[in-house]
């Protein structure tokens, strides 16, 4: 049955919650470790001994090519280990988007997570399993498990001869009942004090899980507020950026050669300069026609529309995994990740969720 009163957290979330959340941070720790002796001669050494030997001798791989998958592969740990430390701390404030997240996180945490420490991405993903555990789905859902009533102490079968009988006590008198009628409350109860309430509540306050929703009709959340604003910012300073640097181009044609012929990864792979430069100006035209679309977005999203919110809750995910994945070669993009997260955050905010249901609720009318 379902308890106006927050259950307590079970034992199985507390410790997979942090399990999760410190787990992450020590595979993200390792990570950086990992990127950092990436191209060191021990790990040239040790990968061209591993390309040697079955299974994966005969596949066509060479050297470079197993650095730049192990490259990606630990990219993807760390973008991933960080999203599911957030995530595992808001699992332990009951968030339902957070443990669903982390369920979707989980898995390209645990295989991106072999090329770094398999231990800790096989003990995240364990930790997350146990989210869906039976104890775990009540919890999440409010519901309080049945109390289980004690057993009464056995006395045998046979009693002492000698004890004195004792007549069975008669159960107390009971006064008349005055008849309440239907929907009536007694009058020596405050309104917060009402069955089905609890105490200090407002009469019409909608209960649940998280606590108190706002009434019906109420303006516009200041989650919802501050989501909005920081997409609009952050798009509008990314296409001023992206603007800067086709202007940065256009004035200095020789500045993609001088990064191509600085950087000898491009060579190694065999890209051209044209090649570079073509995939800058898509890059730069990607990004761009991405942060149009998201200011758009947010601007649905202000308005109420639901099918906005959750568009901008996936662009912004998308955008702090990207971003997050290039901190290590611009570590500035640390804020567009921090801004990213945050915005999701705001957007699946009870208060703000509950909003959006209104105003769903509101069209159909």
């Amino acid at each position: 049955m379902t308890d106006s009163k927050a259950p307590a957290r079970p034992p199985q979330v507390t410790m997979a919650g942090w399990v999760t959340v410190v787990g992450s941070l020590f595979m993200l720790v390792n990570v950086f470790s990992v990127v950092s002796r990436l191209r060191s001669l021990e790990t040239r050494e040790s990968v061209t001994d591993a390309l040697s030997k079955d299974p994966l001798k005969g596949t066509g791989i060479d050297l470079e090519q197993a650095l730049s998958l192990m490259h990606g592969a630990a990219l993807v740990a760390g973008a991933t280990a960080a999203a599911a430390a957030i995530l595992g701390w808001f699992v332990l404030r009951r968030n339902h988007q957070a443990r669903i997240a982390l369920s979707v996180v989980a898995v390209p945490l645990f295989f991106s997570g072999l090329v770094t420490e398999g231990f800790l991405s096989a003990l995240v993903a364990v930790s997350v399993v146990m989210l869906w555990g039976r104890p775990s789905r009540d919890w999440f859902n409010g519901i309080t498990p049945p109390e289980r009533p004690e057993r009464p102490e056995r006395t045998g079968h046979t009693e002492r001869s000698d004890a004195p009988w004792q007549a069975p006590t008669p159960p107390p008198e009971q006064g008349p009942r005055t008849f309440e009628g239907f929907g009536s409350q007694p009058t020596d109860a405050p309104a917060g004090d009402q069955p089905g309430s609890q105490p200090g509540t407002q009469p019409g306050a909608q209960q649940g899980p998280w606590g108190q929703h706002p009434p019906r009709g109420a303006g516009r959340p200041r989650e919802v507020v501050q989501a909005c604003a920081f997409t609009w910012a952050m798009c509008g300073t990314a296409v001023l950026g992206m603007l800067m640097v086709l202007v940065v181009l256009a004035l200095s044609p020789d500045l993609v050669k001088d990064a191509y012929e600085s950087d000898s990864r491009l060579a190694e792979a065999d890209v051209s300069v044209s090649a570079a430069r073509a995939g800058a100006m898509v890059l730069i035209g990607v990004c761009t026609i991405w942060s149009l679309a998201a200011m758009v977005v947010a601007w649905f999203a202000f308005t109420g529309s639901n099918w906005a919110r959750i568009t901008l809750i996936v662009s912004a995910s998308v955008a702090a995994a990207f971003s997050l994945a290039a901190v290590f070669s611009s570590p500035p993009l640390v804020v567009v990740t921090g801004v990213a997260i945050f915005t999701v955050v705001l957007l699946t905010r009870p208060a703000s969720v509950h909003w959006y249901v209104e105003k769903a609720r509101a069209r159909r009318k």
